[in-house]
């Protein structure tokens, strides 16, 4: 990841963001990386990746579905 150093940044403009970063709770730092997200667009989804991804993660979790009875026998054993 890249470093950027900000300077002369107007009073207001910081306190403005600082009390954004904090309604978020997020650092100053996390802030302004998700206002430059917001600001510059996210880029697009790689929609057939992650389409290929799902179907990976259904074939490996075909042989154990998640169903009621298993969240119950769980949950039963303690487990969140």
């Amino acid at each position: 990841m890249r470093n950027i150093t900000l300077k002369q940044i107007p009073d207001e403009l910081y306190e403005r963001l600082r009390e954004r970063a904090d309604r978020n709770h997020r650092s100053l730092n996390g802030e302004v990386i998700a206002c430059l997200e917001i600001a510059l667009g996210r880029p697009s989804p790689d929609v057939a990746g992650v389409l290929a991804q799902a179907r990976r993660f259904r074939q490996l979790t075909a042989a154990a579905p998640l169903t009621d009875e298993v969240f119950e026998r769980l949950a039963g054993e303690g487990r969140p």
